[in-house]
C-alpha cells in the first residue's frame, strides 16, 4: 500500500527513516476509488478512520516543530497518517469527510513525546484492526488491515529503538 512500509523497510535508527512512496501515487488513487463504499457502516468507519489518521499526522507535524530532534520519526508518522487519510478520502466519492480535528497536545520533553507517539501508534493499530473486523467490504477490510500492520510495525520499531539515548 502506498505510504506504508513493510518490516524490511523499517528504519534501523531514529535518524534514517524513509516515508515510502508519496501519498499521491497512482496505485493509492486507484485503490481509494475502487473501494466503492456502499454500506453506511463502512462509510462511518472510513470517516472515523480519516479523523484518526489525520490526528496522528497532526501530532507528528506539531511535535516535530516543538521537538526538532525527533523530526525524522515524527515526519514519518505525519507522512503515513496523511497517506492513509488521503487513500480513505478517495473512497468517499459522494461524501465529505471532516477536515478539522482536535489540536495535538504535545508533551514537554522529547522522551515523553516519543512515549506518547508509541502509545498513539498502538492505539491506531488497534483502531484500524477493529475497523478491519467491522468492515462489510472485503477490500476495505484489507486496506484497514494494512494500515493496522503499518502502525504496528512503526510502534514496534520505536519500542526497539527507544532503548537508546533519547534527547
Amino acid at each position: 500500500m502506498a505510504g506504508c512500509a513493510n518490516s524490511t523497510d523499517l528504519p534501523r535508527s531514529r535518524t534514517s527513516i524513509s516515508p515510502g512512496p508519496s501519498a499521491s501515487t497512482p496505485k493509492q488513487h486507484e485503490i481509494g476509488q475502487s473501494l466503492g463504499l456502499q454500506a453506511a457502516d463502512d462509510i462511518a468507519l472510513v470517516v472515523d478512520a480519516i479523523a484518526s489518521e489525520e490526528a496522528l499526522a497532526t501530532f507528528g507535524a506539531t511535535a516535530a516543530t516543538i521537538h526538532p530532534q525527533l523530526s525524522a520519526v515524527l515526519d514519518l508518522v505525519r507522512t503515513r497518517g496523511r497517506a492513509h487519510a488521503s487513500l480513505l478520502r478517495e473512497a468517499l466519492v459522494d461524501f465529505e469527510a471532516p477536515h478539522a480535528g482536535q489540536p495535538a497536545v504535545i508533551p514537554r520533553t522529547p522522551r515523553a513525546t516519543y512515549s506518547k507517539l508509541i502509545s498513539l501508534l498502538t492505539d491506531a493499530e488497534e483502531q484500524r484492526l477493529a475497523d478491519c473486523l467491522a468492515s462489510e467490504s472485503g477490500l476495505l477490510a484489507r486496506v484497514f488491515a494494512s494500515m493496522s500492520a503499518s502502525h504496528a510495525a512503526a510502534a514496534a520499531q520505536l519500542v526497539t529503538t527507544s532503548s537508546g539515548p533519547i534527547p
